[in-house]
């Protein structure tokens, strides 16, 4: 029987770690420089495991997400693994990460009357077993995510912003500009656990340096932001894929085209650096922002399920 050895993420794994996400289409986090993001308490939420000839057989990770009304306020920590590909003795390494996670996330998280905290799976809906195994261990479906891609190469609408509004590029470059966007970020979605240590660890990773965000202001108040970005590195982007996120806008200023407005410049911006499509994810339960998207030229191309077991 294969014996597993688990340890915490230390820096010199990471070239381990993405030769793994390289060999697995399906493996949670794509991009290995994620592990260093602030939620990950150096290394301390995530988990390797090496088998007996000391190779990675496989990774683990849990990260606070968001807190959930479903779940009666509960703090929703999502949950990642990814497994070697045709490792013996998957199933006990998977096991293992589980008892691993169910652990770490009762040290998250204190017995202080609040309720207890949930892990979060988020897996491609066509992949069964991946579903099955964890709906096997208590997992239950909580909700859907779609993958939305458009076309670069198909014309681009510029709609130009409603009387009052001026949209522009904004990489938020003063501390006070951040404080500005996450401000609003955190009006539009209350309950969000995106916070400033998550903002400015974004802003210095590969993707902001590629990357902008086109806001609208009426006068000098922020009321909306689109988020474009890509990776760089070509060996790792190989399909030119642009991403469209942290897409919102605040409550009274909705219904007047300023999103469409910043939408067509975000993917203005995209195709201008040769970027061939766009992406956006989109939860299912936002049928709004699905028929949105929609309506700017994006089409379904993914569904992912997310599952969750609130531990006890």
């Amino acid at each position: 029987m294969t014996a597993f050895q688990y340890t915490h993420f230390q820096l010199d794994f990471l070239p381990a770690i993405a030769e793994l996400q390289h060999q697995r289409a399906d493996a949670g986090l794509a991009d290995v420089g994620f592990l260093l993001s602030p939620g990950f308490e150096e290394g301390r939420n995530i988990c390797v495991a090496f088998d007996q000839a000391g190779k990675l057989a496989g990774y683990a990770s849990i990260l606070p997400h968001s807190l959930s009304a479903q779940w009666g306020g509960a703090q929703v920590l999502r949950f990642d693994l990814a497994a070697r590909k045709g490792l013996d003795q998957e199933q006990a390494l998977k096991d293992g990460f589980l008892d691993w996670a169910r652990s770490r996330a009762g040290e998250l998280c204190p017995a202080d009357g609040t309720p207890q905290p949930v892990l979060m799976a988020r897996l491609d809906a066509g992949n069964l077993a991946a579903v099955d195994y964890l709906s096997a261990r208590g997992f239950a479906y909580m909700e859907s995510e779609y993958t939305l891609c458009r076309d670069l190469g198909v014309w681009v609408v510029d709609y130009a912003p409603p009387a009052g509004i001026e949209v522009r590029a904004w990489r938020m470059p003063s501390q006070a500009d951040k404080e500005t966007y996450l401000a609003a970020y955190q009006q539009v979605f209350a309950g969000s656990t995106f916070c400033m240590d998550d903002l400015e660890n974004f802003c210095r990773s590969e993707m902001w340096m590629a990357g902008t965000t086109f806001s609208a202001f009426a006068g000098e108040q922020l009321v909306g932001s689109v988020m474009a970005c890509y990776d760089p590195n070509l060996k790792r982007n190989a399909e030119r894929v642009g991403l469209i996120e942290h897409v919102f806008v605040l409550d009274g200023e909705r219904g007047r085209g300023i999103g469409s407005a910043m939408l067509g410049q975000a993917l203005l911006y995209l195709k201008q650096r040769g970027l061939r499509r766009a992406q956006v994810d989109l939860t299912a339960s936002s049928p709004e922002a699905v028929c949105f998207f929609e309506s700017a030229g994006f089409e379904l191309e993914r569904e992912e399920v997310f599952l969750c077991l609130q531990v006890k």
